[in-house]
């Protein structure tokens, strides 16, 4: 399967950074059945102020607690393939699979590993997912959706940041289009079950999410985009729960209280060239792990080549994370990422 996804690679449409993973536009088309391959091949620098032992995804929650020496990196590992397959059964039925892998599995694992892989049934404005896809806890920028248009932050790290929710989960969920209504239902690792409303404005794209979990976990999340300008984007998540604190970061223990909050600035200063700056924060309520986590992040992506083989972006972050545990123990490390992406095909 690997070596199919990237042999279909080389003539898929390749998209700016700021896209958000969305699948190719240009399908390929063998009889009913439409293959629109996506990916991109990524090279990243990575210095840190202290030796986390991390690859290019950050574990946040982890970062050391003791003063350490700095460490350097340059990996090709976040590399990516995917490939949707969709095939229109009528006017209003359409099924579809979509698969998505990269090489960031932690050792002593191989380094492959699939991000995604579902199908889906969609029947007019219902549609019904099966398999491991982004947790409703994950908003979009735009509609609900696995495979695109994901309110990832725009940061070279591929751990994302501090206070942006949800991970790759196992899950079955119903959605429903009304209008610039969307609402659906996600029953997630068997034990989850999350309600999310969205809407779709001119200038606003908001989410509601529920979090009702076996043991009493419960919670709430409420995410927006906000299109100040034609140039300037809003973006936010807060999150309260009660007993969901692995929702918020892995290394906040189950069974108590947590809060998060991410706030972002995205701005396009010129065709090609964009800038963005984020702040989070996940603080946990008196347990045996961490007390806070935050991060501060500042940085650009840069168009640099468009060619018939497709384009390329450069980018670069400057972060600042600090943790402190509950024991009185504190952390700081700061980062500096660069990245040369290269996606597949002609934009």
């Amino acid at each position: 399967m690997p070596c199919a996804l990237a042999l279909a690679l080389s003539s898929t449409p390749a998209k700016s950074q700021s896209s958000n993973d969305t699948p190719g536009r240009t399908p390929i088309q063998i009889g009913l059945l439409r293959l629109r391959p996506s990916g991109f091949l990524e090279s990243t620098g990575v210095l840190r102020s202290a030796a986390s032992g991390d690859d290019m995804s950050t574990r946040f929650g982890s970062i050391p607690l003791e003063s350490s020496g700095g460490e350097s990196l340059v990996s090709f590992r976040n590399s990516r393939m995917a490939l949707l397959g969709e095939v229109p059964l009528s006017e209003a039925l359409k099924v579809s699979g979509y698969a998505e892998a990269d090489f960031l599995n932690r050792p002593p694992n191989e380094p492959f590993r699939w991000r995604q892989y579902y199908g889906k049934l969609q029947w007019g404005d219902w549609e019904v997912l099966a398999g491991q896809a982004w947790s409703f806890l994950r908003p979009n920028r735009l509609r609900i959706s696995s495979e695109g248009d994901l309110m990832n932050t725009r940061v070279v790290d591929a751990g994302y940041h501090v206070g942006l929710l949800g991970s790759r989960r196992r899950q079955v969920r119903v959605t429903r289009r009304m209008g610039a209504w969307q609402a659906g239902i996600s029953v997630e690792n068997g034990k989850d079950f999350l309600p999310k409303l969205v809407h779709d404005g001119k200038r606003t794209h908001l989410e509601l999410i529920g979090l009702a979990g076996r043991g009493g976990r419960r919670g709430m999340s409420i995410a927006a985009v906000a299109h100040a300008t034609s140039k300037l984007d809003l973006v936010t998540q807060q999150f309260y729960s009660s007993g969901g604190g692995p929702d918020a970061l892995s290394t906040i223990p189950a069974g108590i209280r947590v809060l998060s909050t991410l706030e972002g600035a995205e701005m396009k200063l010129r065709k090609g060239l964009e800038v963005f700056a984020y702040g989070g924060l996940v603080y946990g309520w008196p347990s045996p792990g961490n007390r806070a986590v935050r991060e501060w992040t500042t940085g650009f992506s840069q168009k640099v080549l468009v060619d018939r083989y497709g384009s390329a972006v450069f980018a670069a972050q400057y972060s600042q994370i600090d943790r402190s545990t509950w024991a009185g123990q504190h952390g700081m490390m700061n980062t500096v990422m660069l990245s040369m992406r290269h996606y597949f095909g002609v934009q």
